[in-house]
């Protein structure tokens, strides 16, 4: 929990990614993708040449190249990587195949809402990507805004795309207003916990050191479910971090009075051996019952 932090940024916090219009090209979902995987230096992704026979090819070479150099565990975490490309490059692969298929139906003038309709394809492609880059060590930081609820966003309607009524704006709007607020919002909630299960089962059963990736990142996730147009309280998660002295499994009520939702983010920064003592409006609490 935490209490109303200083505002920062827009009202709505639609700014805190890039958006480009609300329509979006036929061809947006691969579009990401390739944008992602070019910003954690995935760039066959980006020069659109992943899955072809010959970069295939000279993925092979290189990898027995190098796994002439490696021990046997390392040899092993290659072969995991390379797995986890070959399975990645399939789901891009088709979905390039789609985008060029709706881009011949479509005519250029008309623009379609971003595609959404495998909502679950989706969200699980950007956690996929950011699992390679951190399986690689390619970036030790990676943030992730699924949906923003500021009602004018493409990814408002998401939620229409799985079946509920409302999109995410109306949705958190009717949230105990009304029988069927709650049990609505609760599908939503249920469907978001079940994508970040699948990212944080991904890191768990993938080796590093004498335990799991998981043990070794700090997996937080927020969410919006609070008093409409207030940041109080929120529900959070906080997974993994094993080997930085996180005591999961604990379900923790914060006196939202009291606590701030930045002191967390301190403590998340020391526990990553970054030496800071205040962020934003941290009151000096240190949560020691989440770290040892």
């Amino acid at each position: 929990g935490c209490r109303r932090p200083r505002r920062v940024g827009k009202f709505g916090c639609r700014r805190t990614a890039r958006f480009r219009e609300i329509q979006l090209s036929p061809a947006t979902k691969i579009n990401v993708a390739i944008h992602v995987a070019s910003l954690v230096g995935l760039s066959d992704f980006a020069q659109g040449d992943l899955t072809s026979d010959t970069a295939t090819f000279e993925r092979q070479v290189n990898a027995r190249d190098l796994k002439r150099n490696l021990g046997q565990q390392d040899q092993a975490r290659l072969d995991e990587y390379l797995a986890s490309i070959t399975d990645l490059e399939n789901k891009i692969a088709n979905d390039r195949l789609w985008a060029e298929q709706a881009s011949r139906a479509v005519p250029p003038e008309i623009n379609l809402e971003i595609d959404s309709s495998d909502v679950e394809n989706y969200i699980r492609t950007i956690y996929d990507l950011m699992f390679l880059a951190f399986r690689a060590d390619i970036t030790r930081v990676a943030t992730y805004q699924i949906a923003s609820e500021g009602g004018t966003a493409p990814t408002n309607n998401l939620s229409k795309r799985i079946g509920i009524k409302k999109d995410l704006h109306k949705l958190s709007h009717s949230a105990g207003k009304t029988p069927e607020g709650f049990k609505d919002w609760g599908l939503w909630d249920q469907f978001i916990a079940r994508q970040l299960a699948y990212f944080i089962g991904r890191l768990k059963e993938t080796r590093e050191g004498d335990g799991s990736l998981l043990d070794r990142c700090l997996i937080f996730q927020g969410a919006a479910t609070s008093r409409v147009h207030n940041n109080s309280n929120y529900p959070l998660i906080l997974a993994g971090g094993r080997s930085v002295g996180h005591q999961a499994g604990q379900f923790i009520a914060y006196d939202e009075q009291k606590n701030a939702l930045s002191n967390l983010f301190v403590r998340i920064a020391n526990a990553m051996d970054v030496p800071i003592e205040t962020f934003g409006d941290s009151n000096g609490i240190l949560m020691s019952e989440l770290f040892v």
